[in-house]
């Protein structure tokens, strides 16, 4: 079963049934079990990140948190980051939702979405640097910034004061 280690050192048992499942859904609009996408790409790319990993912590782990007498600040507290173990741990948990039949087809598709991802990365860093580089990008981005620059500075200086 899958599981992770807080910042105290107390382990987290990371599991989910029909009800956790649906419940993620409804609240935050991901679907764990659908593997026709990256099912954590929402959680890693989340412009909030890591408000919904944790919120999805916090429902995995309700009755645990219940049962060690814990506040939810409590346990949002120890959650260990970076969050590479509970991103694991749900990950481990997506392969154990499906029948075991399944498990190694599941843990390939996770693998290749986790694959997806990371060369998608390399490319976008990859074609940044080469914008970057190119002279005649910089040129016109310097010339862009120049007219802004001298827009706001004329506004700056033909408002009236005060205004």
């Amino acid at each position: 079963m899958a599981s992770f280690k807080d910042k105290a050192g107390q382990e987290w048992t990371v599991s989910l049934d029909p009800v956790i499942a649906d419940e993620i859904k409804r609240d935050h609009g991901i679907s764990l079990t659908n593997l026709k996408v990256d099912p954590l790409l929402p959680v890693r790319n989340d412009e909030n990140y890591p408000s919904i990993l944790v919120a999805i912590m916090l429902t995995i782990c309700r009755k645990q948190i219940e049962q060690k007498g814990l506040t939810r600040e409590q346990f949002m507290e120890n959650l260990p980051f970076p969050p590479d173990q509970q991103l694991r741990a749900i990950e481990e948990a997506i392969v154990d939702f499906f029948p075991s039949g399944r498990h190694s087809h599941v843990r390939e598709m996770l693998a290749g979405f986790n694959s997806m991802e990371s060369k998608t990365d390399e490319l976008t860093i990859a074609k940044v640097q080469s914008v970057l580089t190119d002279e005649k990008t910089m040129e016109a981005l310097k010339g862009k910034v120049d007219r802004v620059f001298s827009e706001k500075f004329r506004a700056m200086i033909d408002s009236p004061a005060g205004t």
